[in-house]
């Protein structure tokens, strides 16, 4: 038989399957979330496999121009301090592909029946994890704990549920509440779903610990009721200002010692950032190299910047600057950082030019931007594994809302 009558099906058959996989891997990113790396990364792996068989028209859209920039950035940043012997350089971050869990979730959240399966499972991941949570919360928690649950340890202080640290159990908390503000015919649920959703992410957001993640979640919800239009801004103000007072109390009621620190601004971030200022002074335009040389040259930058509070990263050094934008210029230079705002920008612009064929879908960018935004002020959940590629993800999925499934991808 001729190959070329043959083609045909093949191709068929290339497309059934990465359909398939592009489901797959976007559900596993979404739900991984609430889990650890390894999880993520087998949606990740899966869900490339399926664009590479299903071939949609990915390079029209801005989103993947600005992340293909974006990856091709940070690895000439890598590249320039391996040449120039940078200590520690030469390792290349998630953030170069963190960025394509949005396409991968936007080409299977176009499908409704997809969206209506996928978060009925995100919810059911989400509620065990926050179930765990609870056990950690009421009995105590510890590391080297089956499911960090020990009766031995103190309760009442913060929570984690499945994720390997409370600061990721909290921001994806936050991630899965802005969404589930979202009108629920467009997500395909009932308001049953939607107020379990919420109720649970609530608990998880509020007992995590993390205050940058409630911070998060406070604007985020605050954000995505405004987008609704005039009439619902003024309640998002007042949303933001009671969930705020909320949060405040939850944090009191734990420790009323970090509590009396954040209100009088008091917070070793502070120094964290002059030190992480000095890095930048040394490599303005395209940063030191990454996280591993940003760690090998903290002390030292420390030093110099002499703030007036002892080094608590004396040992090893500073993991990271604490705040997404500060991170992208000390480790990839200003650009970087630039391109990361532009990534995001990408899927706000596509969703408010659908805002009135899906409304939904441009609520829940704000919502989503403005967590990733907001929380990234304290700590860079953007660039880090989990986090990152769980909010590239939701991204992803505000995107896929606004879209409309044709035989290929549209372009946003």
């Amino acid at each position: 038989m001729d190959a070329d009558a043959l083609r045909p099906s093949w191709d068929a058959r290339a497309r059934l399957w990465g359909s398939r996989l592009v489901a797959l891997g976007a559900l596993i990113l979404l739900a991984g979330m609430f889990l650890t790396p390894p999880v993520l990364n087998i949606g990740l792996a899966a869900g490339i496999a399926g664009l590479l068989l299903l071939r949609p028209p990915l390079w029209r859209w801005p989103v993947v121009i600005a992340g293909a920039a974006l990856a091709a950035w940070i690895l000439l940043s890598v590249l320039l301090a391996v040449l120039r012997d940078q200590p520690a350089a030469g390792r290349i971050p998630g953030t170069v592909y963190n960025w394509l869990a949005i396409p991968i979730v936007a080409v299977a959240a176009a499908d409704a029946a997809w969206r209506r399966l996928a978060l009925r499972i995100v919810l059911a991941v989400a509620g065990f994890a926050v179930l765990i949570a609870l056990l950690q919360w009421t009995l105590g928690s510890g590391d080297d704990a089956f499911l960090r649950i020990r009766p031995e340890g103190k309760a009442f202080t913060r929570t984690r549920g499945l994720s390997d640290l409370s600061l990721t159990f909290g921001f994806v908390c936050s991630l899965l509440a802005v969404i589930s503000l979202a009108p629920g015919r467009e997500l395909g649920q009932s308001a049953w779903w939607a107020w379990t959703a919420r109720t649970i992410c609530a608990f998880g957001v509020l007992t995590c610990g993390a205050r940058g993640a409630l911070a998060g979640g406070i604007a985020g919800v605050s954000a995505a009721l405004g987008a609704r239009g005039r009439r619902w801004l003024i309640g998002g103000i007042i949303a933001g200002l009671v969930l705020t007072g909320i949060g405040l109390g939850a944090v009191m009621l734990k420790s009323e010692r970090r509590f009396k620190q954040m209100i009088s601004g008091e917070n070793g971030r502070w120094a964290i950032w002059a030190a992480t200022a000095e890095i930048i002074k040394d490599h303005p335009v395209v940063g030191i190299g990454g996280r591993p040389a940003y760690q090998a040259a903290y002390n030292e930058a420390y030093a110099r910047a002499a703030p007036p509070i002892p080094n608590e990263f004396a040992k090893d050094g500073g993991p990271h600057a604490h705040n997404t934008i500060l991170a992208f210029v000390a480790e990839h230079g200003p650009p970087a950082a630039l391109l990361h705002l532009a990534l995001i920008g990408t899927v706000l612009v596509a969703t408010w030019r659908r805002r009135r064929e899906s409304p939904g879908a441009w609520q829940a960018a704000c919502g989503i931007a403005t967590v990733g935004l907001v929380a990234g002020m304290v700590e860079p959940y953007a660039s880090r594994s989990v986090p990152g590629l769980g909010f590239h993800a939701c991204l992803g999925f505000a995107l896929g809302m606004a879209l409309t499934r044709t035989e290929q991808a549209p372009t946003p």
